[in-house]
Parts: C-alpha cells; sequence; structure tokens
C-alpha cells in the first residue's frame, strides 16, 4: 500500500468539494487511530498541494505516538497537537469551522473490561464536541460511528439507515454500540435544536494499516500476520458473522463527502460488494495472498468480547447519492495492508 499513492487518489476523489475547506480550521479527534491518522494525513496532504491554507487540530492522548506517526509532516505550521482526552475537551483556542470526531475505545477487550469507560468517552466526548460547535458556530460535524449499531440483525436483506436497531443492555459487550447510538441521537438532537450541522457514519469494518504494534490487534491484522508468517488461521467463534468491508481510502472519501458536502443525519459507509462471513474473508485471504495452502480453523466458541453472530449487510445508497462511492474491493484492500506491513517490516 502506497501512501502517496492512497492520498493522490484521495486528493483527486471528484465526491469532496475542497474549496470548501479553504482557510478553515479543522479539528479531529482519535488523531492516531487508524482512521483518524488517514484522514489527518490525507488533509495535510491536500492542504499542501492545493494550497488551502487549511488549519489543523489534532485532539491526541499520547504525545510519544503522534510524535512517531507524524514524523513526516513535521514540523508542519498547519497541524497543531492537543494533548488531552476528549472527554476533557471543554474549548479550543480560534475557530473551529468543521469537526471530525473518531475518538473512543475501540478495544474489545476493554469493552468488556472497562464498560464504563466506553460509554462515557463515547457519550461526554461527543457531548463536548457538539457544545464546541455550538459555542464556535461550527460549519460541519462528521461523528464516526459503526455498524456495530445495529446489533444483532437476523436477516441478510440490505440495511439502510432506517432500520430498528436490535440492542441488549443485559450484555455489556454491547455498550460499545449502545454508547454509539446514544451519540448518535446527540448529534441529531443538537442538529434540531440548536441548528449544528452534525452527520453520523456507519463505518463498516475498515481494513487498513497503522504503524506499531497495539495491545489488541483487528482481526484482520492478526490473520495478515498469520499468512506472512505461514500459521493456519485460528478463529475462536465459528466465523459465521457477515458484515460489509471498507477499505481505509474509502472511508476517508466517505466521512470528507458527508462532512462538506451531507446534510444532518446518519450515513452507512460500506462497499456493498464485500459483504461476506468472517470465515469467507479468512478463507479468500489464504487463497489470494497464501495460495490456499494455509488453513483456517473456526473454534465455534463465544467469547464475551467479540459480538454475537450477526448479519449487517450494510447499503450506502444515501451516501452514493452525494456523489460517493468505493473504489478498492475487498481482494485488493487486503493486498495493500498486507504489501504495507511489510514494507514497514511488521
Amino acid at each position: 500500500m502506497d501512501c502517496r499513492e492512497e492520498m493522490d487518489a484521495i486528493l483527486h476523489a471528484d465526491c469532496i468539494p475542497w474549496d470548501k475547506l479553504s482557510g478553515r480550521s479543522v479539528l479531529v479527534t482519535g488523531s492516531t487511530g487508524l482512521v483518524g491518522f488517514h484522514l489527518t494525513c490525507a488533509m495535510l496532504y491536500a492542504n499542501e498541494k492545493r494550497g488551502l491554507g487549511m488549519h489543523m487540530i489534532a485532539l491526541v492522548r499520547d504525545k510519544e505516538k503522534a510524535g512517531r506517526l507524524y514524523r513526516d509532516f513535521l514540523p508542519n505550521p498547519s497541524l497543531k497537537f492537543l494533548f488531552k482526552p476528549v472527554e476533557a475537551l471543554w474549548d479550543v483556542d480560534g475557530s473551529v469551522d468543521y469537526i471530525v470526531h473518531g475518538a473512543g475505545i475501540t478495544s474489545s477487550r476493554l469493552m468488556v473490561e472497562q464498560p464504563v469507560e466506553t460509554i462515557w468517552t463515547t457519550v461526554q466526548g461527543t457531548r463536548n464536541l457538539l457544545e464546541l460547535a455550538r459555542k464556535k458556530k461550527s460549519l460541519g460535524v462528521a461523528f464516526l460511528s459503526s455498524m456495530e449499531v445495529y446489533g444483532r440483525q437476523r436477516t441478510e436483506n440490505p440495511i439502510g439507515e432506517d432500520r430498528e436497531v436490535i440492542l441488549s443492555p443485559g450484555n455489556i459487550r454491547d455498550c460499545y454500540p449502545i454508547g454509539k447510538a446514544l451519540a448518535e441521537s446527540l448529534c441529531l438532537a443538537y442538529a434540531k435544536e440548536y441548528g449544528v450541522p452534525a452527520s453520523c457514519l456507519r463505518l463498516s469494518q475498515v481494513l487498513g494499516y497503522i504503524e506499531g504494534n497495539d495491545s489488541e490487534k483487528k482481526f484482520y491484522r492478526q490473520l495478515i500476520e498469520d499468512i506472512r508468517d505461514g500459521r493456519d488461521i485460528h478463529l475462536l467463534t465459528a466465523g459465521g458473522s457477515k458484515r460489509t468491508y471498507l477499505f481505509i481510502r474509502d472511508a476517508v472519501t466517505a466521512i470528507l463527502t458527508a462532512l462538506l458536502h451531507g446534510e444532518s443525519g446518519i450515513y452507512n459507509v460500506a462497499d456493498e460488494e464485500s459483504y461476506c462471513s468472517i470465515r469467507a474473508l479468512c478463507e479468500l485471504a489464504v487463497q489470494e495472498l497464501a495460495s490456499g495452502k494455509l488453513q483456517v480453523v473456526a473454534e465455534g466458541k463465544n467469547p464475551p468480547q467479540y459480538p454475537q453472530e450477526n448479519f449487517l449487510n450494510l447499503s450506502s445508497k444515501k451516501l452514493r447519492d452525494l456523489g460517493w462511492k468505493p473504489s478498492v474491493g475487498l481482494k485488493d484492500a487486503l493486498r495493500k495492508v498486507m504489501e504495507e506491513a511489510a514494507s514497514r517490516g511488521e
């Protein structure tokens, strides 16, 4: 995965009205996470190539990690870091024209071990940013939600944004999607009551690479490492859950499309053609990246940190109507992630 190639593709995406960012100030939370990092880098790249005169504010918790990830962009007078948790962000100096809110707990293990913090970080952090947008009269807020908000869907019919969610407060793992759903409700409430323009993006499983060994890797990163090292793929579950996927480039263009071109509301973000089971994804990766020489072993357990089996066949028609469309299929996405990890020696 050539990062310059990916940023060029984002730069030239027809669905992004870059001129709306000219001279603007943009706050991105969760800027050291997978999506936040790639989004911030793409905007910095566009700022340089298009001479937009943007000012970027990156909210992060870990100063050392930020310095390591953004070393290729530093020093940069267009980039300012704020080092604090989003749930403790009360104000920002100067104007804040646009906000992309991606901060939150994403570790499945922590969702089970720290459900209070999982809910509080999402809900209080979102409220803080909506209050900030209200105070600063921001032009747009994009909240990065999740397909997990739909909960335990039992049919494979395409899911539009009006589909009812199926969540259970009695299932502690649902603390994550319940928090996301409440944050979405806050966004829509602020839009209606205070006129804060806020869109909520229900992202599919995003496939991409970010440097560093996380304490708990996403399953597809572990999948890539197993294939690279010639190990059979072991799934703790049966791998029967089905979902849509999305390459990181397409996640970034979707966010910018909704932020700059959309209306307040909810948007699914998915490559509909990627819909498959977790086991099928692993088998595809083995076939494409290991010439079918490895085995996929599904143990059929039900660990509490994983969602129960569900079918999340998201439809992105609403976002497509704004001109967005996915540009990288599932096979190429897996290959790009593996190539980038290999180039980084991970």
